[in-house]
């Protein structure tokens, strides 16, 4: 096991990566406030293949929410011959999209329900992200080097931080009441996107902590007899 002492880890240190890992197992519940106090009162964290399940699940409703909000961005009336199923989109992309069309103006109670379902994840990435920065506690990430994590950690906190920005504008256009189907289309957009990045980093680390666990676990076996 390596773990990241305060001092290293107000430099930004990598290791927050891992800290990522263990922010959101829900949003808000009972168990994951109470890790999270452990971890600020002991200056430690210690990630777990479980908060990485947890972290994959969190994405997912990113991803899907971000899926929903695009839908009701470019909303059109609907023909009477219409196709009853519902069909969603593996990808989402603002290509091939005209918003000098006549596109439905976005409901603004859809979109806050939808925002509302993603928002507390989110912002949670970016307070754990600068929590780890500030030295408030580190992470202990069992198996993994934390040269392994340099090298991904500024994606890391670049992609969260956009996130963040994404989510700023979609809620400045609900604030501002603009009704701008575009740029929330193409803030949910970036949403997607930039979920599936740290979907991609997050199975790196699920990989790397099992490449090394079985590594190690091989190099210690007691050759049979």
């Amino acid at each position: 096991m390596f773990g990241v002492g305060k001092s290293k880890a107000k430099k930004g240190s990598a290791f927050a990566v891992a800290a990522l890992i263990a922010i959101i197992a829900s949003s808000g519940t009972c168990a994951y406030a109470d890790k999270m106090t452990d971890a600020k009162e002991t200056g430690e964290y210690v990630v777990t293949m479980g908060d990485i399940r947890d972290v994959g699940l969190c994405l997912k409703q990113i991803q899907q929410q971000a899926v929903f909000i695009f839908l009701e961005a470019t909303r059109k009336e609907l023909p009477i011959n219409s196709p009853g199923r519902i069909i969603e989109p593996k990808t989402l992309t603002t290509e091939g999209l005209n918003f000098k069309e006549e596109y439905l103006p976005a409901r603004r109670e859809w979109l806050v329900f939808f925002i509302g379902s993603m928002e507390p994840l989110i912002r949670l990435m970016g307070n754990d992200v600068k929590d780890v920065e500030n030295g408030l506690y580190a992470v202990s990430v069992p198996n993994i080097s934390k040269a392994q994590f340099d090298r991904r950690w500024k994606e890391w906190s670049d992609t969260v931080t956009n996130l963040n920005s994404a989510l700023d504008k979609i809620n400045d256009s609900l604030a501002n009441e603009t009704g701008n189907n575009q740029l929330v289309a193409t803030q949910a957009v970036a949403i997607y996107n930039d979920a599936q990045k740290l979907e991609h980093l997050r199975m790196l680390v699920h990989h790397l902590m099992q490449s090394h666990h079985h590594k190690s676990a091989s190099g210690t076996a007691k050759p049979s007899t």
